[in-house]
């Protein structure tokens, strides 16, 4: 059983069922299949009987960058080098942020929508 903190007030699968009931639920599908993909790529070079701890570092990195470079400026992006600076990074600063690509799929739901 949850515990309910003292702030949360909603259940949740009414959190679920809100997030279900909008006409961009595709969209949304097609953006997490796509996450999903860099997630099972990621998990794939990973899953072998070699010994794959001294590249478990690098490949995080490499997914986080991945993941990161879908709203976060190009600019930005290509200053976070090492493990600490993506580390010291933080997402919520307006500035960094550029437009969500959401891929193919998603943006050719998103036309009809448009009109």
């Amino acid at each position: 059983m949850i515990k309910k903190s003292k702030t949360q007030t909603r259940s949740p699968t009414s959190i679920v069922a809100d997030g279900c009931a909008g006409h961009l639920l595709e969209v949304k599908l097609q953006f997490m299949l796509r996450v999903a993909k860099i997630l099972q790529a990621c998990l794939l070079r990973l899953q072998t009987d070699k010994p794959m701890l001294p590249f478990l570092v690098s490949d995080e990195v490499d997914l986080v960058q991945d993941l990161l470079a879908k709203f976060i400026k190009r600019k930005t992006l290509d200053t976070l080098k090492t493990t600490a600076d993506l580390c010291k990074f933080s997402v919520e600063k307006n500035e960094t942020h550029t437009q969500v690509d959401l891929g193919f799929s998603a943006e050719q739901l998103l036309m009809p929508s448009q009109c």
